[in-house]
């Protein structure tokens, strides 16, 4: 607590006799003077005491995201700064403020703010680990070429072979290579048409031949159509 704040105040004195003897004792003169007073304050003070005393604080400490990372107030930087109100209930004692944008969010007494900082070198320290895990390569599937799934997985699944309704409302016949690590990888297909079943390359096969015959049968209620269609053309 060594700081010294600088003061200006006045003095009235009397004015000096002249060189010939006389003086104008009827004349008072001001002067303003630049002296130092030696006020308490704390080596960290960095706040102006030319009006005020009592409030104490130190330069600020910020940190913000990176630039162009988020917009609005979420991007605002946290600050925090150390201070004293000697004019409070809590006169004299140093705290901690912390704000966020235009928020406060606390004021940490010494021990509390040594606290604070422990934890934050601890989110630290996983947020560099997400980090370092976002730079790694997707790992891919090392049982199955044909597997899409990454990372640690059990179930390995092939992309979705679906057909959509006319009106693109969704699939209405979909199948995919399926295996489960818990069944041996057996391979098969996961067959979609209402409900859900697992079909071997056998079972698979005769829905592919009942596929075919049902589109045999489109395939003739399309031709009746149309011999329809060209009947009430002639006609009109």
């Amino acid at each position: 607590m060594s700081n010294t704040v600088p003061a200006r105040f006045s003095t009235t004195e009397p004015t000096a006799p002249t060189s010939g003897g006389s003086a104008d004792r009827g004349v008072n003169r001001v002067e303003t003077v630049q002296e130092l007073l030696h006020t308490p304050c704390f080596s960290w003070c960095d706040h102006s005491h030319y009006s005020d005393l009592s409030v104490h604080e130190s330069d600020h400490i910020t940190m913000s995201l990176p630039d162009g990372a988020l917009a609005s107030n979420a991007n605002a930087p946290v600050a925090a700064m150390l201070c004293v109100d000697d004019s409070g209930s809590n006169a004299a004692t140093a705290r901690i403020h912390l704000w966020h944008g235009e928020d406060d969010m606390a004021f940490l007494l010494p021990d509390e703010a040594e606290v604070y900082a422990d934890r934050l070198i601890t989110f630290a320290g996983q947020v560099r680990r997400l980090a370092r895990e976002g730079r790694e390569r997707r790992r891919l599937c090392s049982v199955f070429s044909w597997c899409t799934e990454v990372g640690e997985h059990d179930t390995h699944t092939s992309r979705d072979l679906s057909l959509t309704r006319p009106d693109d409302s969704g699939a209405y016949l979909g199948a995919y290579l399926l295996a489960e690590e818990s069944e041996g990888n057996r391979v098969s297909v996961g067959f979609e048409a209402g409900d859900w079943v697992s079909l071997d390359a056998a079972g698979l096969r005769r829905e592919i031949d009942r596929i075919r015959a049902h589109c045999d049968q489109l395939a003739r209620l399309a031709d009746m159509v149309a011999d329809e269609e060209l009947a009430a053309g002639g006609a009109a």
